[in-house]
């Protein structure tokens, strides 16, 4: 699932941030190539029969499922003959090296094996463990296990404490802690009593901690414990795509659904207030309309109705539900199906629209700029003609990369919700909330 959804992610990225070229060489591909399985230049419609159907390498005059255009300045496209949507062409090379950026964390750790070159031992495929290539040859002085290779006789060790050539690494407890409850960099500084350098090798220490932790956790177990997958992703048509194209194949064997949600953000508390009570007092009139019926069953009911009544939108003319029970977190909410194919039956179609939520994305998203002095939102100045002050950004961006991923393994491991798990726990990947001390001295047997 971790791949999968940074696949997602990566994807989402590069259709931002990148446009392809049209080119004018003679030996350039007519379609950008597959890289490393990936190929992302297909239409995008699932009711399409050239969903999922990539565009091929050659044309033939009246026999072909894609149209190149390169009329929008420069930028090539594809027309998909069968249902006339046009779609940019998208480097698959970049979608590839995305995903292998973002999915590092996952490759096993560095091997141990015989230090000496000119060994034959000297390699990844002959770790310690293998059998006859090395021999325990006692301890350090500081008690790590030593080896003599069983060909060259040279003898090694491997440190295995986290924490090691650290001083003063009790701090470090405090530093993690600190960092993740939105302590400014140079106030964690101040009250560790650390110089700036010594707080920057300690950022590198927790992040690789952190990420050597999840890999762990995560390598092995995620992906088999899925069953079926539902999207609920906002408005936006970059995660859209990308989430057709990663899921294609499950989408067509009907183990993954894709909702768009809509909510209104401007609303005052008030207003709010005044939606949530409307709806409340609607599902009230529902229950004693008919008695017969269990909530859940009224709430189908009333979601069944105004299935009945949706209306359409855009370019792909979605069908959009205004949802009848809106909540204070997600008021005048929206959902549309993406993936729609017309073989589930109106109960069945009526609760996936009523678990279409982006309450976890946006929660999470809320912890981000609680506890990341990094990530706060930027003040206004009232005294500078309303400028915007970014008072707490880092001169180096790649921090903020680091502290995200420090923030999601506090979040899915240490952090409980209201039913006193943590998401670890609910995913199995953790039998208890885990202690910060748990990752800064975890070790991988990897």
């Amino acid at each position: 699932m971790v791949v999968a959804c940074l696949f997602l992610l990566a994807f989402h990225i590069w259709i931002m941030q990148e446009k392809s070229s049209a080119a004018s060489t003679q030996n350039h591909p007519r379609i950008p190539l597959e890289r490393d399985g990936i190929q992302v230049n297909h239409c995008k419609s699932p009711v399409c029969p050239n969903f999922g159907v990539a565009a091929g390498q050659s044309s033939v005059r009246g026999n072909n499922s894609y149209i190149l255009d390169s009329r929008n300045k420069g930028i090539s496209s594809c027309i998909c003959t069968s249902c006339g949507v046009e779609f940019p062409l998208k480097s698959n090379l970049g979608v590839a090296e995305e995903v292998g950026r973002m999915a590092s964390y996952l490759l096993p750790s560095n091997t141990v094996c015989c230090r000496n070159k000119a060994c034959t031992n000297h390699t990844d495929q002959v770790p310690i463990g293998t059998a006859g290539a090395y021999a325990s040859f006692g301890k350090t002085a500081i008690g790590n296990s030593r080896w003599r290779c069983s060909v060259c006789g040279k003898t090694f060790s491997q440190n295995t404490k986290s924490t090691a050539r650290q001083r003063e690494h009790h701090k470090n407890k405090a530093i993690f802690k600190l960092l993740v409850n939105k302590m400014p960099l140079r106030r964690i500084i101040e009250v560790a009593d650390i110089h700036p350098k010594t707080f920057y090798h300690r950022l590198d220490f927790l992040h690789r901690q952190c990420q050597s932790f999840a890999a762990h956790r995560e390598r092995k177990r995620l992906l088999g414990n899925v069953k079926k997958w539902r999207f609920f992703i906002d408005q936006d048509s970059g995660l859209r795509a990308a989430c057709l194209s990663a899921f294609h194949d499950e989408i067509r064997n009907r183990t993954a659904d894709a909702f768009y949600v809509r909510i209104t953000k401007d609303m005052t508390v008030d207003e709010k207030r005044h939606r949530y009570s409307d709806a409340k007092a609607l599902f009230e009139q529902a229950k004693v309309a008919n008695p017969g019926l269990k909530p859940q069953a009224v709430k189908l009911m009333l979601i069944k109705e105004r299935l009945a009544c949706m209306t359409s939108h855009g370019k792909w003319q979605d069908q959009w539900l205004d949802h009848p029970f809106p909540t204070m977190s997600e008021p005048e909410k929206a959902v549309a199906y993406l993936t729609d194919l017309g073989d589930y039956d109106e109960d069945h179609q009526a609760w996936l629209y009523n678990k279409a939520s982006l309450h976890g994305v946006d929660s999470f998203f809320n912890q981000v700029r609680r506890r990341l002095s990094l990530l706060e939102r930027p003040i206004h100045s009232k005294s500078n003609k309303g400028r915007i002050w970014n008072g707490y950004s880092p001169y180096n961006p790649g921090n903020v990369a680091k502290v995200l991923d420090i923030m999601r393994t506090v979040h899915n491991y240490i952090l409980t919700g209201k039913d006193g798990k943590t998401p670890a726990e609910r995913l199995g990947l953790a039998q208890a909330p885990l202690d910060y001390e748990d990752i800064i001295y975890f070790t991988s047997t990897d």
